[in-house]
Protein backbone atom coordinates (compact mmCIF):
# COMPACT_ATOMS: atom_id res chain seq x y z
CA UNK A 1 0.00 0.00 0.00
CA UNK A 2 1.83 3.07 -1.04
CA UNK A 3 1.45 6.57 1.51
CA UNK A 4 -2.13 8.30 0.18
CA UNK A 5 -1.72 11.44 -0.70
CA UNK A 6 -4.07 13.63 1.64
CA UNK A 7 -7.69 14.24 -0.53
CA UNK A 8 -9.39 16.54 2.52
CA UNK A 9 -8.16 18.66 5.20
CA UNK A 10 -10.34 20.48 7.88
CA UNK A 11 -8.96 22.81 10.17
CA UNK A 12 -11.15 23.95 12.42
CA UNK A 13 -10.88 26.36 16.02
CA UNK A 14 -14.61 27.42 16.71
CA UNK A 15 -18.09 26.47 18.51
CA UNK A 16 -19.07 23.01 19.21
CA UNK A 17 -22.15 23.16 16.60
CA UNK A 18 -19.65 23.69 13.79
CA UNK A 19 -16.97 21.74 14.98
CA UNK A 20 -19.64 18.91 15.13
CA UNK A 21 -20.91 19.73 11.34
CA UNK A 22 -17.36 20.13 10.29
CA UNK A 23 -16.08 16.51 11.70
CA UNK A 24 -19.13 15.05 10.12
CA UNK A 25 -18.48 16.80 6.73
CA UNK A 26 -15.06 15.71 6.78
CA UNK A 27 -15.70 11.78 7.39
CA UNK A 28 -18.66 11.81 4.97
CA UNK A 29 -16.21 13.00 2.36
CA UNK A 30 -14.32 9.96 2.52
CA UNK A 31 -14.11 6.81 0.65
CA UNK A 32 -13.94 3.70 2.82
CA UNK A 33 -10.18 3.19 1.74
CA UNK A 34 -9.09 6.08 3.30
CA UNK A 35 -7.02 6.41 6.39
CA UNK A 36 -8.73 8.99 8.43
CA UNK A 37 -6.89 11.25 11.03
CA UNK A 38 -8.82 13.61 13.63
CA UNK A 39 -6.28 15.52 16.11
CA UNK A 40 -6.92 17.93 18.67
CA UNK A 41 -4.89 20.37 20.02
CA UNK A 42 -6.73 22.02 22.99
CA UNK A 43 -7.95 21.77 26.47
CA UNK A 44 -9.62 18.42 27.87
CA UNK A 45 -11.51 17.67 30.81
CA UNK A 46 -13.03 14.78 32.03
CA UNK A 47 -16.98 14.99 33.29
CA UNK A 48 -17.84 11.71 34.28
CA UNK A 49 -16.06 8.44 35.00
CA UNK A 50 -13.24 8.49 32.21
CA UNK A 51 -15.73 10.16 30.08
CA UNK A 52 -13.20 12.69 28.31
CA UNK A 53 -14.65 15.95 26.78
CA UNK A 54 -13.10 18.20 24.41
CA UNK A 55 -13.47 21.80 24.91
CA UNK A 56 -14.01 24.52 22.19
CA UNK A 57 -14.24 28.19 21.83
CA UNK A 58 -18.01 27.83 23.45
CA UNK A 59 -17.74 25.46 25.78
CA UNK A 60 -19.35 26.06 29.02
CA UNK A 61 -19.36 24.49 32.32
CA UNK A 62 -23.44 24.57 32.47
CA UNK A 63 -23.79 23.19 28.80
CA UNK A 64 -21.38 20.67 29.34
CA UNK A 65 -23.04 17.90 26.78
CA UNK A 66 -23.74 20.69 24.33
CA UNK A 67 -20.55 22.90 23.97
CA UNK A 68 -18.16 19.56 24.42
CA UNK A 69 -16.79 17.32 21.93
CA UNK A 70 -16.54 13.72 23.57
CA UNK A 71 -13.86 11.56 22.09
CA UNK A 72 -16.26 8.82 22.62
CA UNK A 73 -18.40 10.06 20.15
CA UNK A 74 -15.39 10.89 17.73
CA UNK A 75 -13.86 7.45 18.33
CA UNK A 76 -17.25 5.77 17.77
CA UNK A 77 -17.91 7.38 14.33
CA UNK A 78 -14.32 6.43 13.15
CA UNK A 79 -14.49 3.08 13.44
CA UNK A 80 -18.44 2.60 12.31
CA UNK A 81 -17.42 4.04 9.09
CA UNK A 82 -15.57 1.00 8.81
CA UNK A 83 -12.28 3.13 7.11
CA UNK A 84 -9.49 0.77 6.25
CA UNK A 85 -7.30 2.65 8.92
CA UNK A 86 -8.37 5.60 11.23
CA UNK A 87 -6.39 7.61 14.15
CA UNK A 88 -7.39 9.69 16.72
CA UNK A 89 -4.42 12.09 18.54
CA UNK A 90 -5.18 13.84 21.09
CA UNK A 91 -2.73 17.03 22.92
CA UNK A 92 -4.66 18.13 25.56
CA UNK A 93 -4.81 17.68 28.88
CA UNK A 94 -6.62 14.49 30.56
CA UNK A 95 -6.04 12.83 27.14
CA UNK A 96 -5.14 9.39 29.14
CA UNK A 97 -8.90 9.23 30.34
CA UNK A 98 -9.99 8.17 26.83
CA UNK A 99 -8.42 4.88 26.85
CA UNK A 100 -9.71 4.16 30.43
CA UNK A 101 -13.50 4.40 29.41
CA UNK A 102 -14.93 1.11 28.81
CA UNK A 103 -16.84 1.84 25.46
CA UNK A 104 -13.85 2.98 24.02
CA UNK A 105 -11.36 0.28 25.26
CA UNK A 106 -14.16 -2.56 23.85
CA UNK A 107 -13.42 -0.94 20.27
CA UNK A 108 -9.59 -2.00 20.85
CA UNK A 109 -11.09 -6.10 21.41
CA UNK A 110 -11.97 -6.14 17.79
CA UNK A 111 -8.84 -6.58 15.85
CA UNK A 112 -10.19 -6.88 12.53
CA UNK A 113 -10.82 -3.28 12.68
CA UNK A 114 -7.52 -1.10 12.14
CA UNK A 115 -7.62 1.79 14.37
CA UNK A 116 -5.01 4.05 16.59
CA UNK A 117 -4.98 6.49 19.54
CA UNK A 118 -2.71 8.71 20.53
CA UNK A 119 -2.27 10.31 24.05
CA UNK A 120 -0.40 13.54 25.17
CA UNK A 121 -0.53 11.50 28.50
CA UNK A 122 -1.12 8.96 30.50
CA UNK A 123 -3.25 10.88 33.32
CA UNK A 124 -2.87 14.69 34.10
CA UNK A 125 -1.80 17.84 32.75
CA UNK A 126 -0.47 17.69 28.63
CA UNK A 127 2.17 19.78 28.85
CA UNK A 128 3.49 22.44 26.94
CA UNK A 129 7.30 24.13 27.10
CA UNK A 130 8.44 28.07 25.45
CA UNK A 131 10.92 25.80 23.32
CA UNK A 132 8.45 23.10 22.03
CA UNK A 133 5.05 24.42 22.43
CA UNK A 134 3.30 21.44 23.19
CA UNK A 135 5.28 18.25 23.47
CA UNK A 136 3.51 15.79 21.45
CA UNK A 137 2.93 17.80 18.59
CA UNK A 138 6.15 18.92 18.59
CA UNK A 139 7.86 15.53 18.85
CA UNK A 140 4.89 13.66 16.33
CA UNK A 141 5.58 16.57 13.69
CA UNK A 142 9.54 16.34 14.03
CA UNK A 143 9.28 12.34 13.07
CA UNK A 144 7.27 12.72 10.67
CA UNK A 145 8.74 15.33 8.65
CA UNK A 146 12.24 14.41 9.21
CA UNK A 147 11.57 10.48 8.84
CA UNK A 148 13.64 10.41 12.19
CA UNK A 149 11.64 7.57 13.36
CA UNK A 150 12.05 5.43 10.68
CA UNK A 151 15.29 2.65 9.93
CA UNK A 152 17.45 3.05 6.84
CA UNK A 153 16.26 1.96 3.78
CA UNK A 154 12.13 2.48 4.36
CA UNK A 155 10.10 4.31 2.04
CA UNK A 156 7.56 5.33 3.73
CA UNK A 157 6.58 7.06 7.46
CA UNK A 158 4.27 5.18 9.70
CA UNK A 159 1.97 7.13 12.31
CA UNK A 160 2.70 4.36 14.78
CA UNK A 161 6.63 4.52 14.37
CA UNK A 162 6.26 8.29 14.48
CA UNK A 163 4.06 8.06 17.97
CA UNK A 164 6.55 5.47 19.22
CA UNK A 165 9.89 7.93 18.50
CA UNK A 166 7.89 10.50 20.08
CA UNK A 167 7.25 9.11 23.41
CA UNK A 168 10.71 7.82 23.54
CA UNK A 169 12.11 10.97 22.89
CA UNK A 170 9.75 13.01 25.85
CA UNK A 171 10.36 10.12 28.34
CA UNK A 172 14.48 10.81 27.20
CA UNK A 173 14.18 14.42 27.47
CA UNK A 174 10.90 15.56 29.74
CA UNK A 175 11.37 12.59 32.44
CA UNK A 176 10.56 15.14 35.66
CA UNK A 177 7.32 16.61 33.61
CA UNK A 178 5.74 12.96 33.95
CA UNK A 179 3.85 13.46 30.36
CA UNK A 180 4.91 10.07 28.36
CA UNK A 181 2.18 10.16 25.68
CA UNK A 182 -0.08 6.69 25.72
CA UNK A 183 -0.15 4.70 22.36
CA UNK A 184 -3.19 2.07 21.98
CA UNK A 185 -2.84 0.26 18.51
CA UNK A 186 -5.69 -1.94 17.24
CA UNK A 187 -5.51 -4.35 14.07
CA UNK A 188 -2.67 -4.44 11.35
CA UNK A 189 -3.27 -0.90 10.50
CA UNK A 190 0.14 0.67 8.42
CA UNK A 191 -1.32 3.93 9.31
CA UNK A 192 1.42 5.48 6.21
CA UNK A 193 1.49 9.13 6.59
CA UNK A 194 4.31 10.28 4.13
CA UNK A 195 7.04 9.28 2.42
CA UNK A 196 10.87 9.76 3.22
CA UNK A 197 12.16 12.56 2.93
CA UNK A 198 15.13 12.56 0.13
CA UNK A 199 18.63 12.53 2.07
CA UNK A 200 19.97 15.51 2.46
CA UNK A 201 23.06 16.79 1.03
CA UNK A 202 25.93 17.96 2.99
CA UNK A 203 25.19 21.88 3.76
CA UNK A 204 28.31 24.16 2.33
CA UNK A 205 30.08 25.57 4.97
CA UNK A 206 29.65 28.99 5.86
CA UNK A 207 33.04 29.29 6.71
CA UNK A 208 32.20 30.92 9.95
CA UNK A 209 33.03 29.20 13.80
CA UNK A 210 30.75 31.42 15.87
CA UNK A 211 28.42 34.23 15.56
CA UNK A 212 27.92 36.99 18.42
CA UNK A 213 23.99 38.15 18.59
CA UNK A 214 23.97 41.85 19.07
CA UNK A 215 19.51 43.07 19.46
CA UNK A 216 16.90 44.51 21.23
CA UNK A 217 13.62 45.48 20.66
CA UNK A 218 13.22 48.65 18.64
CA UNK A 219 12.69 51.98 20.21
CA UNK A 220 8.72 52.31 20.48
CA UNK A 221 7.79 48.80 19.05
CA UNK A 222 4.17 48.04 18.47
CA UNK A 223 3.15 44.61 19.86
CA UNK A 224 3.29 43.41 16.44
CA UNK A 225 6.64 44.53 16.52
CA UNK A 226 7.95 42.72 19.50
CA UNK A 227 5.82 39.20 18.38
CA UNK A 228 8.68 39.66 15.17
CA UNK A 229 11.24 40.29 17.16
CA UNK A 230 11.13 37.13 19.19
CA UNK A 231 9.78 35.07 16.58
CA UNK A 232 12.84 35.91 14.73
CA UNK A 233 15.22 35.81 17.57
CA UNK A 234 13.98 32.20 17.55
CA UNK A 235 14.90 31.66 13.41
CA UNK A 236 18.22 32.92 14.34
CA UNK A 237 19.18 30.81 16.67
CA UNK A 238 18.12 27.49 15.00
CA UNK A 239 19.65 28.44 11.75
CA UNK A 240 22.74 28.63 13.35
CA UNK A 241 22.04 25.49 15.05
CA UNK A 242 21.07 23.78 12.08
CA UNK A 243 24.69 24.99 10.21
CA UNK A 244 26.57 23.72 12.79
CA UNK A 245 27.60 27.51 14.31
CA UNK A 246 28.51 28.21 17.74
CA UNK A 247 26.39 30.79 19.30
CA UNK A 248 27.87 33.58 21.70
CA UNK A 249 25.66 35.74 23.14
CA UNK A 250 25.93 37.55 27.07
CA UNK A 251 22.24 37.68 28.56
CA UNK A 252 21.13 34.84 30.57
CA UNK A 253 18.08 37.12 31.32
CA UNK A 254 14.58 36.01 30.40
CA UNK A 255 13.54 39.49 29.52
CA UNK A 256 16.76 40.06 27.36
CA UNK A 257 17.15 39.51 23.13
CA UNK A 258 19.57 36.64 23.64
CA UNK A 259 16.85 34.65 25.25
CA UNK A 260 15.00 33.98 22.95
CA UNK A 261 17.85 33.22 20.52
CA UNK A 262 18.97 30.91 22.88
CA UNK A 263 15.73 28.77 23.06
CA UNK A 264 15.78 28.66 19.14
CA UNK A 265 19.34 27.28 19.00
CA UNK A 266 18.50 25.06 21.96
CA UNK A 267 15.54 23.94 19.89
CA UNK A 268 17.73 21.79 17.21
CA UNK A 269 19.01 18.35 17.88
CA UNK A 270 22.32 19.67 16.18
CA UNK A 271 23.28 22.52 18.10
CA UNK A 272 26.73 22.42 19.78
CA UNK A 273 28.06 25.25 21.38
CA UNK A 274 26.45 28.29 23.27
CA UNK A 275 29.47 30.25 24.52
CA UNK A 276 27.91 33.43 27.45
CA UNK A 277 30.53 35.98 27.98
CA UNK A 278 28.68 37.47 31.58
CA UNK A 279 29.06 39.88 34.42
CA UNK A 280 29.71 38.08 37.70
CA UNK A 281 26.56 39.14 39.78
CA UNK A 282 24.32 36.93 42.03
CA UNK A 283 21.36 37.98 40.17
CA UNK A 284 22.65 36.94 36.48
CA UNK A 285 24.17 33.57 37.62
CA UNK A 286 20.53 32.74 39.06
CA UNK A 287 19.58 33.37 35.87
CA UNK A 288 22.20 31.50 34.01
CA UNK A 289 21.02 28.50 36.07
CA UNK A 290 17.56 29.05 35.19
CA UNK A 291 18.66 29.37 31.69
CA UNK A 292 20.56 25.59 32.10
CA UNK A 293 16.86 24.27 32.81
CA UNK A 294 14.79 26.19 30.46
CA UNK A 295 17.14 25.30 27.14
CA UNK A 296 15.89 21.51 27.71
CA UNK A 297 18.60 20.30 25.22
CA UNK A 298 21.47 17.51 26.88
CA UNK A 299 23.61 18.03 24.03
CA UNK A 300 24.23 21.54 23.55
CA UNK A 301 27.89 22.37 25.56
CA UNK A 302 27.53 25.72 27.46
CA UNK A 303 30.77 27.63 27.59
CA UNK A 304 30.95 30.46 30.58
CA UNK A 305 33.38 33.56 31.09
CA UNK A 306 32.57 35.63 33.70
CA UNK A 307 33.87 38.80 34.26
CA UNK A 308 33.86 41.44 37.15
CA UNK A 309 30.78 43.59 37.71
CA UNK A 310 31.82 47.73 36.63
CA UNK A 311 32.26 49.37 40.54
CA UNK A 312 28.88 48.14 42.52
CA UNK A 313 26.46 47.68 39.74
CA UNK A 314 25.75 44.49 38.19
CA UNK A 315 22.80 45.93 35.92
CA UNK A 316 24.79 49.37 34.37
CA UNK A 317 25.22 49.74 30.65
CA UNK A 318 29.29 49.34 31.21
CA UNK A 319 28.92 46.53 32.70
CA UNK A 320 27.65 44.70 30.04
CA UNK A 321 29.07 46.39 27.54
CA UNK A 322 32.09 45.45 29.22
CA UNK A 323 31.20 41.64 28.64
CA UNK A 324 29.92 42.59 25.06
CA UNK A 325 33.30 43.45 24.10
CA UNK A 326 35.06 40.38 25.65
CA UNK A 327 32.72 38.41 23.20
CA UNK A 328 33.20 40.90 20.18
CA UNK A 329 36.95 39.81 20.35
CA UNK A 330 36.28 35.70 20.07
CA UNK A 331 34.00 35.69 17.46
CA UNK A 332 33.65 35.13 13.43
CA UNK A 333 30.68 37.12 12.60
CA UNK A 334 28.19 39.64 13.95
CA UNK A 335 23.98 39.28 13.32
CA UNK A 336 22.05 42.46 14.70
CA UNK A 337 18.88 42.48 15.12
CA UNK A 338 16.32 46.01 15.88
CA UNK A 339 18.78 47.62 18.79
CA UNK A 340 18.22 51.14 20.21
CA UNK A 341 19.77 53.40 18.20
CA UNK A 342 22.67 55.31 19.58
CA UNK A 343 23.14 52.76 22.31
CA UNK A 344 25.71 49.96 23.36
CA UNK A 345 24.24 47.98 20.23
CA UNK A 346 25.34 50.87 17.73
CA UNK A 347 28.75 51.48 19.23
CA UNK A 348 29.22 47.74 19.32
CA UNK A 349 28.45 47.06 15.67
CA UNK A 350 30.42 50.29 14.64
CA UNK A 351 33.61 48.40 16.46
CA UNK A 352 32.84 45.01 14.61
CA UNK A 353 32.82 47.18 11.34
CA UNK A 354 36.31 49.22 11.99
CA UNK A 355 38.23 45.48 13.03
CA UNK A 356 36.76 44.41 10.04
CA UNK A 357 34.40 41.18 11.43
CA UNK A 358 31.15 40.90 8.82
CA UNK A 359 28.07 42.42 10.43
CA UNK A 360 24.77 40.46 9.37
CA UNK A 361 22.00 43.42 9.77
CA UNK A 362 18.82 42.74 9.55
CA UNK A 363 16.85 45.91 9.22
CA UNK A 364 13.19 45.21 8.86
CA UNK A 365 13.00 46.43 12.06
CA UNK A 366 14.89 49.30 11.85
CA UNK A 367 17.07 50.85 15.30
CA UNK A 368 20.97 50.22 14.79
CA UNK A 369 20.47 47.23 12.61
CA UNK A 370 18.88 49.04 9.81
CA UNK A 371 21.51 51.59 10.65
CA UNK A 372 24.00 49.51 10.21
CA UNK A 373 22.43 48.40 7.04
CA UNK A 374 21.82 51.94 5.55
CA UNK A 375 25.48 52.62 5.78
CA UNK A 376 26.75 49.53 4.08
CA UNK A 377 23.36 49.13 1.96
CA UNK A 378 25.48 49.40 -1.76
CA UNK A 379 27.67 46.61 -0.29
CA UNK A 380 24.53 44.42 0.38
CA UNK A 381 23.01 45.20 -2.91
CA UNK A 382 26.27 44.19 -4.66
CA UNK A 383 26.58 40.93 -2.98
CA UNK A 384 23.12 40.26 -4.03
CA UNK A 385 21.87 40.12 -0.31
CA UNK A 386 20.13 43.75 0.69
CA UNK A 387 16.30 42.22 -0.01
CA UNK A 388 17.21 39.25 2.09
CA UNK A 389 18.06 41.72 4.97
CA UNK A 390 15.18 43.82 4.94
CA UNK A 391 12.58 41.08 4.90
CA UNK A 392 10.97 39.20 7.99
CA UNK A 393 11.49 35.96 6.36
CA UNK A 394 15.07 36.79 5.44
CA UNK A 395 16.20 35.20 8.43
CA UNK A 396 15.97 31.95 6.60
CA UNK A 397 18.30 32.72 4.25
CA UNK A 398 21.10 33.33 7.10
CA UNK A 399 23.45 30.82 5.70
CA UNK A 400 23.64 32.57 2.42
CA UNK A 401 24.32 35.55 4.03
CA UNK A 402 27.08 34.49 6.50
CA UNK A 403 28.50 32.80 3.57
CA UNK A 404 28.37 36.65 1.00
CA UNK A 405 29.23 38.27 4.08
CA UNK A 406 32.23 36.58 4.35
CA UNK A 407 33.21 36.42 1.03
CA UNK A 408 33.19 40.36 1.30
CA UNK A 409 36.97 41.29 1.70
CA UNK A 410 37.86 39.32 -1.65
CA UNK A 411 38.42 41.55 -4.15
CA UNK A 412 37.74 39.31 -7.62
CA UNK A 413 38.94 42.00 -9.90
CA UNK A 414 42.53 42.16 -8.19
CA UNK A 415 45.17 39.74 -9.89
CA UNK A 416 46.81 37.02 -7.68
CA UNK A 417 49.56 35.31 -9.42
CA UNK A 418 51.66 33.97 -6.49
CA UNK A 419 50.16 33.14 -3.28
CA UNK A 420 52.00 32.41 0.04
CA UNK A 421 51.35 29.82 2.03
CA UNK A 422 51.86 29.12 5.62
CA UNK A 423 51.54 26.24 7.41
CA UNK A 424 52.82 24.49 10.26
CA UNK A 425 54.24 21.13 9.58
CA UNK A 426 51.68 18.88 11.19
CA UNK A 427 49.21 20.59 8.39
CA UNK A 428 50.97 19.88 5.60
CA UNK A 429 48.32 17.75 4.18
CA UNK A 430 45.66 20.08 4.33
CA UNK A 431 48.47 23.03 2.10
CA UNK A 432 48.95 20.46 -0.03
CA UNK A 433 45.33 20.39 -0.75
CA UNK A 434 45.12 24.04 -1.00
CA UNK A 435 47.98 24.37 -2.95
CA UNK A 436 46.25 21.78 -6.23
CA UNK A 437 43.50 23.98 -5.90
CA UNK A 438 45.69 26.98 -6.75
CA UNK A 439 47.61 25.10 -9.34
CA UNK A 440 43.95 24.44 -11.22
CA UNK A 441 43.57 27.43 -11.36
CA UNK A 442 46.90 28.44 -12.86
CA UNK A 443 48.09 30.03 -9.52
CA UNK A 444 51.20 29.36 -8.01
CA UNK A 445 51.88 28.22 -4.71
CA UNK A 446 55.01 28.93 -2.53
CA UNK A 447 56.33 27.57 0.88
CA UNK A 448 59.25 29.11 3.02
CA UNK A 449 60.55 25.56 3.53
CA UNK A 450 59.97 24.02 0.15
CA UNK A 451 62.25 23.91 -2.26
CA UNK A 452 64.70 23.87 0.43
CA UNK A 453 67.68 26.09 -0.73
CA UNK A 454 70.78 24.12 0.78
CA UNK A 455 73.51 26.96 2.69
CA UNK A 456 70.76 29.52 2.79
CA UNK A 457 69.24 31.25 5.96
CA UNK A 458 65.64 30.12 6.21
CA UNK A 459 64.34 33.48 7.32
CA UNK A 460 66.25 34.88 4.36
CA UNK A 461 64.40 32.74 2.07
CA UNK A 462 61.04 33.09 3.21
CA UNK A 463 61.30 36.71 3.32
CA UNK A 464 62.11 37.07 -0.10
CA UNK A 465 59.13 34.66 -1.09
CA UNK A 466 57.04 35.99 0.59
CA UNK A 467 58.31 39.50 -1.03
CA UNK A 468 57.24 38.21 -4.24
CA UNK A 469 53.69 37.18 -3.60
CA UNK A 470 50.22 38.54 -3.77
CA UNK A 471 48.61 36.51 -1.15
CA UNK A 472 49.80 35.35 2.12
CA UNK A 473 47.32 32.47 3.34
CA UNK A 474 47.72 31.29 6.79
CA UNK A 475 46.53 28.00 8.47
CA UNK A 476 45.48 28.78 11.71
CA UNK A 477 45.91 25.91 14.12
CA UNK A 478 47.34 24.85 17.58
CA UNK A 479 50.43 23.61 15.80
CA UNK A 480 50.70 26.85 14.05
CA UNK A 481 50.28 29.08 16.83
CA UNK A 482 53.20 27.30 19.15
CA UNK A 483 55.74 27.38 16.05
CA UNK A 484 58.68 30.02 15.77
CA UNK A 485 59.07 29.85 12.01
CA UNK A 486 55.14 30.13 11.41
CA UNK A 487 54.80 33.37 14.08
CA UNK A 488 57.82 34.76 11.79
CA UNK A 489 56.16 34.14 8.14
CA UNK A 490 52.66 35.56 9.91
CA UNK A 491 54.39 39.06 11.76
CA UNK A 492 56.26 39.30 8.00
CA UNK A 493 52.69 39.01 6.58
CA UNK A 494 51.08 41.91 8.61
CA UNK A 495 53.94 44.20 8.34
CA UNK A 496 53.26 44.13 4.59
CA UNK A 497 49.77 44.00 5.17
CA UNK A 498 50.49 47.22 7.12
CA UNK A 499 52.91 49.21 4.61
CA UNK A 500 52.59 47.82 1.40
CA UNK A 501 48.35 46.41 1.54
CA UNK A 502 49.41 42.50 0.81
CA UNK A 503 46.49 40.59 1.56
CA UNK A 504 46.12 38.22 4.09
CA UNK A 505 43.69 35.12 3.73
CA UNK A 506 43.15 33.46 7.57
CA UNK A 507 41.80 29.60 7.52
CA UNK A 508 41.02 28.29 10.80
CA UNK A 509 41.61 24.36 10.90
CA UNK A 510 40.43 23.72 14.84
CA UNK A 511 38.77 26.02 17.18
CA UNK A 512 42.88 27.36 18.69
CA UNK A 513 41.85 31.35 19.26
CA UNK A 514 44.19 33.34 16.79
CA UNK A 515 46.49 34.56 19.69
CA UNK A 516 48.07 37.90 17.53
CA UNK A 517 45.54 41.01 18.46
CA UNK A 518 46.62 42.05 14.73
CA UNK A 519 45.66 39.29 13.24
CA UNK A 520 42.30 38.83 14.70
CA UNK A 521 41.13 41.83 12.73
CA UNK A 522 42.11 40.27 9.67
CA UNK A 523 39.45 38.60 7.46
CA UNK A 524 39.10 34.96 9.03
CA UNK A 525 37.13 31.88 7.30
CA UNK A 526 36.75 28.63 9.26
CA UNK A 527 37.75 25.44 7.42
CA UNK A 528 37.57 22.49 9.62
CA UNK A 529 37.58 19.90 7.00
CA UNK A 530 38.97 19.24 3.69
CA UNK A 531 35.82 19.50 2.22
CA UNK A 532 35.13 22.85 4.06
CA UNK A 533 38.68 24.29 1.76
CA UNK A 534 37.58 23.02 -1.64
CA UNK A 535 33.99 24.74 -1.04
CA UNK A 536 36.02 27.34 -0.39
CA UNK A 537 38.24 27.38 -3.33
CA UNK A 538 35.69 26.59 -5.52
CA UNK A 539 33.63 29.58 -3.90
CA UNK A 540 36.30 31.92 -4.11
CA UNK A 541 39.47 31.24 -6.05
CA UNK A 542 37.12 30.69 -8.95
CA UNK A 543 36.06 34.58 -8.95
CA UNK A 544 39.79 35.52 -8.89
CA UNK A 545 41.98 36.66 -12.50
CA UNK A 546 45.42 34.96 -12.88
CA UNK A 547 47.49 37.60 -14.18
Amino acid sequence: MAAPEPTSYKWIDTGSSVVKQAFQSFVNGLDRDALAIFYFVGHGAVLGACDLRLLLTNSQENEQNTTTLPVLDVVRTLKNRGFAEWAVVLDCCWAGEALRDPAITGFQQDNQIPGLIISATGTGNAWETPQHGGLLTDYLTKAISTGACMAQGKDFIDLVSAARWAQEQIKRSHAELNAQPQIHLQGSAELRVAKMPPAQPLQSSTFVESVLFIGGSPDKATGGQEQQFIIACNAIGRQLAENGIKLCICNPWPESADYPVALGYASIQSATIIRLFMPDGDNTRKNFEALKRELDNERVKLVEFWYPVIGQKEFSAETWLYCQLQALERVDAVIALGGATGGSSSLLIRLAEARGVPVIPFAFLGGSAGEAFLRHKDLYTRLGVAQELNRRNGVESLPKLIRSLARAPIDPSARVGKVFVSRAIEDASIAKLFASQLIERGLVPVFGDEPNEHGKDLQAVIHERLRHADVCAIFWSRHFAVSPYCYDELASALRRHRNEGMRIWLFKLDETPVVHPDARRLPLWSTLSEEALRDWCQDWLDTLRAP
